[in-house]
């Protein structure tokens, strides 16, 4: 009767031990990263300008950190049409726009 009970316990354990031990993870292969065009026609790219790998269209109005002589600050950039057939639309740098410094979240 002992021998049953000593049993009977290893067996509880073992089975705890399956239940609530994490299971190690299968290796998968890795997908490959796919680039994702902007939903732009190529022809119509040179109306949009582009930073940090985003599209922006014309008149859209962004707050960049610079860093002027070796203080850091904030420039407003503009995104202005194309001035000629042929070219690409340009940031400039927008001094009727006023960069605020945002709290960090």
């Amino acid at each position: 009767m002992g021998k049953t009970l000593i049993v009977a316990a290893v067996a509880a354990v073992s089975a705890a031990a399956a239940i609530f031990t994490p299971a190690t993870g299968h290796a998968q292969e890795l997908a490959q990263a796919t680039q994702l065009a902007p939903p732009i026609k190529p022809e119509d790219i040179a109306f949009y300008c582009i930073y940090a790998n985003r599209v922006y269209s014309v008149g859209s109005q962004l707050c960049v950190d610079v860093i002027r002589i070796g203080t850091p600050a904030q420039a407003a950039l503009l995104c202005k049409p194309p001035t000629q057939a042929g070219q690409k639309a340009t940031w400039d740098v927008a001094g009727s726009i006023t960069c605020t410094a945002q709290p960090a979240r």
